[in-house]
């Protein structure tokens, strides 16, 4: 091939014989031919590798195209569905907060209403316990003014 190449662009070796200088133009024409044949089969031959491999890249990026399209198509469907199960989760969560609250305030009122009825009861406890002190101390009064009462009777008895 180099000396193909040489040969397109070496200066026609001329003889001064005209017999053998057109002999010698004859194959210079024909070794020119052959060459440029060589090239342009070379050159159809690389030009058919570079289409081929075109294509081949073509197709794969056609198929990495559907492919990223199917999978944004899936990222995009799961996020949705993502945010649909966020937003339930929200619902849900608001929910349980708002029982939460109410029964922080049934508690809240329990509590209040289990001190007032120990207020009132301990209120009424401590009332009795002081009825219950004075009505002691009324009996045993009554008790010291009886054993008092036995005591002179037992003294007029015995004399």
């Amino acid at each position: 091939e180099k000396h193909a190449n040489n040969a397109l662009h070496a200066p026609p070796m001329l003889s001064a014989n005209p017999r053998r200088k057109s002999n010698s133009l004859s194959n210079l024409n024909k070794k020119t031919m052959e060459t440029l044949q060589l090239e342009l089969d070379t050159f159809k031959t690389g030009y058919s590798e570079i289409r081929k491999n075109f294509e081949h890249f073509v197709l794969q990026n056609e198929q990495l195209k559907k492919n990223n399209e199917t999978t944004i198509e899936r990222l995009q469907n799961e996020t949705q569905r993502l945010q649909t199960t966020l937003l339930k989760y929200e619902q849900r969560t608001e929910q349980s907060a708002a029982q939460i609250n109410e029964l922080k305030q049934r508690i809240n009122n329990l509590c209040a209403e289990h001190k007032q009825k120990l207020k009132h009861t301990q209120a009424e406890c401590q009332s009795k316990v002081v009825d219950s002190l004075q009505n002691v101390e009324n009996a045993n009064r009554k008790i010291d003014a009886l054993n008092d009462e036995i005591s002179v009777l037992k003294t007029f008895a015995t004399k």
